[in-house]
């Protein structure tokens, strides 16, 4: 079983830059992810630019703001650079999508905390104290 979902961080990524999420649904997703969620860090960085833009305006999610945003902190080229910000917030999925993927999103993460857990258990129990 994988331990994570580029299609899910993607879709979510699209949903919430498509300008059609809802405050309540965006304040729950925003509430329950952080950046060390995503497997890809370029998009842990888009996300957490993403909430760095919806706490200032929910309105104002965008590409655009974002990359202006990454660029401003100096992370752009860790987001991938500019066309892979665009790539990303393509606007193929609805912000209607935002709770389902971020469920997913965070199903991952949760699986590779617990693969973790299980990998450092397994190292401990093969080193004599």
């Amino acid at each position: 079983m994988s331990e994570h979902d580029i299609f899910a961080e993607e879709a979510l990524l699209d949903g919430l830059f498509s300008g059609q999420v809802e405050v309540r649904d965006g304040i729950e997703v925003y509430r329950r992810l952080t950046r060390e969620c995503f497997f890809d860090p370029r998009l842990g960085l888009l996300f957490e630019a993403a909430a760095t833009l919806f706490a200032d305006n929910p309105q104002l999610v965008d590409s655009v703001a974002a990359i202006d945003l990454l660029r401003r902190n100096g992370t752009l080229k860790d987001a991938g650079g500019a066309a892979h910000v665009a790539e990303v917030t393509s606007g193929n999925a609805t912000g209607a999508s935002v709770t389902h993927w971020a469920e997913q999103v965070l199903n991952q993460f949760r699986k590779r905390r617990m693969a973790d857990a299980g990998r450092q258990i397994a190292a401990s129990a093969n080193n004599p104290v």
